[in-house]
């Protein structure tokens, strides 16, 4: 469940990506590494590498974002 805590451009790709990594603990390591850069890419480019790496996850799952509307910070809406 969200929070208003969540609305942290920071905090919010970390624990959306935590998610995913309970379903496959290897699925998005890419995206995990390009935020962790000390110059991270341009969103659109982090984008495409979470969706690619999403589409790859062989089994099939359900994430459910409980609260988003909560979540009020433009960036992480887009």
């Amino acid at each position: 469940m969200l929070d208003e805590t969540d609305n942290d451009p920071t905090r919010f790709p970390i624990y959306f990506l935590a998610a995913l990594s309970q379903v496959d603990p290897h699925a998005v390591e890419a995206t995990q590494a390009l935020l962790q850069a000390t110059q991270p890419p341009p969103a659109d480019f982090l984008m495409t590498t979470l969706v690619n790496e999403i589409a790859a996850i062989s089994q099939p799952f359900i994430l459910v974002i409980d609260d988003y509307h909560v979540i009020q910070t433009l960036a992480i809406h887009q």
